[in-house]
């Protein structure tokens, strides 16, 4: 019988193998993990696709055994250990033993009930018990949905139960960072519970956060291009700050389940953004202002910027444009603004953009709430983002900045020299204390 050890480097590169025989004819659109072993292929695997990921538990008697012997199994010699799981590979116990218990958190499952292909995962299916068991209680729940099946390995005796239509291998044994006596298991689980976790608190993949006021200008057009870059899960949360003219007629004609209309706090644009990130239950928050246009892949790519250096911030590069004419006043505002990370840079003189911004949602916490006597809210949300080292700036252009000056030097307003210096005193002192709290 074939043995195969994985680390988590050389998992990846599996998943992406099995990820290429799967998109050869199945374009799916979520995928159901496992849980917890399959956790990172079917991580991947949404990555790859950039599809919402679901976990589903299935438990039998077993299982419970398995986490007393767990701290014996790292004792056990490597040749013992191979022998024993060939042994339980070929026995009868889990056929003798086929009852299992499924479950899921419906109230996150119910967010994605309309998805029409799902790729249902796990990392090895041997008698076929656990897949099939899942795979009725998924077909039951998402009952006019497509479901198709990936491994990375099958035994042969599953064919009698179920048809598993991706696979990398047949009749192997793999242990990888999700087995027990893993040396790397450790790190899996702690990656697993930080992810179980965020999916429970944050159900939703997106939110938009808008700050509005006497907007009805642009703003239709605004809000048209940010629908078309969110998904049915996501949702733009509008905060308006008491509009006199017919924004909010504007808003409430869209009558779009995904737009959620807040009564700002009429505190000026600080207090009022602050409003609309509180009120945000997506995983990353995108800020936006409420006269800019919105490129069509502008989420996604930020999504993947998020996915692929693990940040805490991204921010996008933009065109500057004249409001009337949409004459590109500047080409690039990285560029134009010499943008780049760095608290001290930052505090100096900010290179953030908020409409350009998108932050994980677990620095809500951190950000909120915004000091009412700091300048401005996108610099405070990037400096205390920047503290945690994982800020990134990507050249993409992705929106179309309006400005309402006639050319590129009138874009950015200059304070007197004291009123400069006190700003940045204060942000500093602000950013100490709020880093020391947290």
């Amino acid at each position: 019988m074939n043995y195969i050890e994985l680390s988590k480097e050389s998992l990846k590169k599996e998943v992406k193998k099995l990820y290429d025989k799967v998109k050869k004819n199945y374009e799916y659109d979520c995928v159901v993990f496992i849980a917890k072993g399959a956790f990172l292929i079917g991580k991947d695997l949404a990555y790859y696709q950039n599809v919402p990921l679901l976990e589903v538990f299935a438990t039998r008697k077993g299982n419970k055994f398995k986490k007393i012997l767990r701290p014996l199994l790292k004792a056990i010699p490597r040749k013992i250990k191979k022998t024993l799981r060939e042994k339980e590979a070929i026995s009868s116990y889990h056929q003798d033993h086929s009852k299992r218990f499924v479950s899921f958190d419906e109230e996150i499952w119910k967010l994605y009930r309309n998805s029409k292909r799902i790729l249902l995962v796990d990392d090895s299916v041997d008698t076929g018990n656990t897949i099939q068991s899942v795979y009725e209680n998924i077909k039951e729940y998402f009952s006019n949905s497509e479901i198709k099946i990936a491994c990375l390995n099958m035994f042969e005796k599953s064919k009698c139960k179920c048809k598993i239509d991706y696979y990398l291998y047949e009749n192997s044994l793999i242990n990888g960072p999700w087995s027990n006596d893993s040396k790397e298991y450790k790190n899996f689980y702690n990656e697993y519970q930080l992810w179980h976790s965020f999916s429970t608190f944050f159900p939703k993949r997106v939110s938009v956060a808008m700050a509005t006021y006497n907007g009805e200008k642009y703003i239709k057009e605004q809000i048209s291009s940010i629908l078309k870059n969110l998904k049915e899960n996501d949702e733009l949360i509008i905060s308006d700050d008491g509009s006199k003219d017919d924004t909010l007629k504007i808003i409430h004609s869209f009558e779009d389940q995904r737009i959620v209309l807040l009564e700002g706090p009429r505190k000026g644009i600080k207090q009022n953004f602050a409003n609309a990130i509180s009120n945000c239950s997506g995983k990353y928050i995108f800020l936006s202002d409420q006269d800019d246009y919105w490129k069509d892949d502008k989420i996604e790519i930020v999504l993947q910027a998020f996915q692929k250096y693990d940040a805490l911030l991204v921010q996008h590069d933009c065109s500057l444009i004249q409001n009337e004419t949409k004459k590109e006043l500047v080409s690039s505002f990285f560029e134009f603004r010499k943008c780049g990370t760095g608290v001290i840079k930052n505090i100096t003189k900010t290179t953030f953009l908020g409409c350009c911004m998108a932050f994980d949602a677990r620095m809500k916490e951190v950000i909120l709430p915004i000091p009412d006597n700091i300048d401005m809210h996108d610099q405070w949300i990037g400096v205390i983002c920047e503290h945690y080292k994982k800020s990134i700036f990507i050249s993409d252009k992705l929106i179309e900045y309006r400005r309402h000056e006639g050319t590129a030097s009138d874009c950015f307003h200059h304070y007197p020299i004291s009123k400069m210096i006190r700003n940045r005193i204060v942000l500093i002192k602000e950013y100490k204390e709020r880093i020391r709290k947290k």
